[in-house]
């Protein structure tokens, strides 16, 4: 008998991309993120994940590529990625991160720059 699969929430890479991502390493936690992506076989999974480097990586073009314009773009598709899941998500405190980027992403369509302290925290679920 097999054991199961461990979620990939549950996996180090996924621990690893969020401390990456919340201390302002996005393209590290974008590649971190991608490392379980690539290997994942659930769709809804793979969606989840996706949605979590695209909204890293937008804050990688706001702070490092200095293009606002292509993160606010990117921003939206990453949180419309993660739009269908509950706001506590297989342990990820996904809620608070969703609205403090969707804050992000506004200020992004308004021209309004950001600052790293705007960046959402992503947290586990207090508990």
């Amino acid at each position: 008998m097999t054991s199961p699969r461990a979620l990939p929430t549950d996996r180090p890479p996924f621990a690893h991309g969020m401390r990456l991502h919340n201390e302002g390493a996005h393209y590290e936690a974008h590649e971190a993120w991608e490392e379980l992506w690539l290997a994942e076989g659930d769709d809804a999974m793979r969606l989840f994940l996706q949605g979590l480097i695209q909204v890293t990586s937008a804050f990688h073009k706001v702070f490092f590529q200095k293009q606002p314009e292509s993160a606010g773009r990117l921003l939206a598709r990453g949180l419309d990625k993660l739009a269908p899941y509950p706001d506590d998500y297989l342990g990820v405190a996904l809620g608070p991160f969703r609205q403090q980027a969707a804050e992000c992403a506004r200020r992004l369509a308004e021209g309004v720059p950001l600052e790293k302290k705007d960046v959402p925290v992503l947290r586990r679920v207090a508990g």
